[in-house]
């Protein structure tokens, strides 16, 4: 039978294992935290394109609307193929939270919701940022990243990323404003040939930001709602395509929240409908 006394020492000799071990996990914890923390902050990405691409700069709203397949063709007309890195990266991670102002997670969470419901897939995935290097050395309209600290080869060329024109501008809603963007210019509607062999008509009620310049930011572009998913991109990149004399308040260009109604008719028309609203 044992002692009372040394059960009781065997007691208080748990107790301060415990206790002394638990400052020395926490402190672990914070120090691995900490150093997730630092290696975030001290990474920086370069964007790279194909050399035969002219574009010089890029800014965060158009990589943004490439990255989400919102934009998929360069000002020069060639065909936007973005490629990333594994979820796990820290580059992309530093990329994601320049470019989306988010985490990948978040990033990952859209895609995942585009899957579902069958509206998009993710761009093109490379292992490592030599995979991307080389992807991008042998596709003419890929955009990519990589680290800041790599040195890249006469196959692919750095471009700069700049920040959005009205990134830090006001954007005021259609009521807001004393007169509203007019548009000016608009292409022809790109019908759906399986739709159009069907006789199937409709809408597509798209929402947009349209630029202190008269431009339509790229990256605000989304679908509200749409009578068939197949019209959706067709409609998107209409309006990408749209220019306006800009929204004025109190004489000034400002950037508006506009919703434009595109009609698809058998007709051919040109988008149609309310606007702005």
């Amino acid at each position: 039978m044992t002692h009372p006394y040394y059960a009781i020492c065997r007691i208080l000799c748990v107790f301060l294992s415990v206790v002394s071990a638990s400052p020395t996990n926490a402190t672990q914890a914070q120090t691995t935290a900490q150093g997730q923390t630092t290696a975030q902050a001290q990474t920086t990405v370069q964007v790279i394109v194909h050399p035969s691409n002219p574009a010089s700069a890029v800014t965060t709203a158009e990589l943004e609307a490439m990255f989400l397949k919102r934009l998929d063709h360069w000002s020069h007309g060639a065909g936007v193929i973005p490629v990333d890195l594994p979820e796990q990266s820290p580059v992309r991670d530093a990329f994601s939270r320049r470019v989306h102002q988010k985490p990948t997670t978040a990033v990952e969470a859209f895609w995942q919701r585009q899957l579902f419901s069958g509206r998009g897939v993710p761009p093109v995935r490379r292992p490592t940022e030599m995979d991307v290097i080389d992807f991008v050395a042998a596709t003419p309209g890929a955009v990519g990243y990589v680290s800041s600290d790599i040195d890249l080869p006469p196959s692919v060329k750095p471009v700069l990323i700049e920040l959005a024109d009205d990134a830090a501008t006001q954007i005021y809603g259609s009521f807001e404003v004393d007169q509203l963007p007019e548009l000016v210019s608009q292409p022809a509607v790109r019908y759906p040939p399986v739709l159009r062999q069907r006789g199937v008509e409709g809408r597509v009620l798209v929402e947009f930001v349209v630029m202190s310049d008269g431009r339509v930011d790229p990256s605000s572009v989304e679908v509200v709602e749409a009578t068939n998913d197949q019209f959706r991109n067709p409609a998107e990149r209409a309006v990408r395509e749209m220019a306006f004399r800009p929204g004025r308040v109190q004489g000034e260009s400002v950037a508006v929240r506009v919703q434009q109604s595109v009609a698809f008719t058998l007709e051919g028309r040109k988008p149609g409908g309310d606007f702005p609203r």
